[in-house]
């Protein structure tokens, strides 16, 4: 695609396209266009993943790689292991397959990357009701959709907390864990 890859954002992913159409749109929100790449992290080899992610990956502002290996139970760390080998990112950011990114995650982990730091990020699950009407519409934007987001990170204890740019840390050892973007979102089945 010509652009500088900063960033790979590799997505576990698992028979669950509804799910992956909606982190695919989350990330084309990102408010860090054009810095990072995508990898589809399929621990299942299905042509329908294959079908779907061709007609997505049309317009997209970022480059889509697909990785899948043959479905014999629970393999997802050996379809990620494959992914880490194709990323071009000096920064990985990992996404579980029903974690909706905040538009700012990716633009705030490039902000705050360093050496010997990792950045650590926040899930909040959201309600059986709201995650199947949230799959039913297709749409990010819902009011509803967005005051759950806020009451789900305020609940989330982070102190000091900022819907906008979260910034509680903490030390651990010599790396410094740090949680410095808005909330990822959990769809619940």
């Amino acid at each position: 695609m010509g652009m500088t890859v900063k960033c790979s954002v590799i997505i576990s992913y698992y028979k669950n396209l509804d799910a992956l159409e909606l982190i695919l749109s989350a990330l084309r929100a990102q408010s860090a266009v054009g810095q990072f790449e995508v990898i589809v992290s399929e621990d299942d080899d299905s042509p329908s993943t294959v079908s779907f992610l061709h007609g997505f990956s049309s317009g997209s502002p970022y480059e889509i790689k697909h990785v899948s290996q043959e479905d014999k139970n629970f393999r997802k760390c050996m379809a990620l292991n494959q992914s880490l080998k194709i990323a071009e990112g000096e920064l990985i950011v990992f996404l579980d397959g029903d974690c909706i990114p905040h538009r700012r995650l990716v633009g705030q982990y490039l902000k705050n990357m360093a050496p010997k730091m990792v950045l650590v990020g926040r899930r909040v699950d959201l309600s059986k009701r709201l995650s199947e009407k949230i799959l039913r519409s297709k749409k990010l934007k819902t009011q509803r959709h967005v005051s759950a987001w806020r009451s789900a990170h305020k609940r989330s204890n982070c102190s000091p907390c900022q819907f906008k740019g979260c910034a509680s840390s903490m030390i651990t050892g010599s790396y410094r864990q740090t949680m410095r973007s808005g909330p990822m979102i959990a769809l619940r089945r």
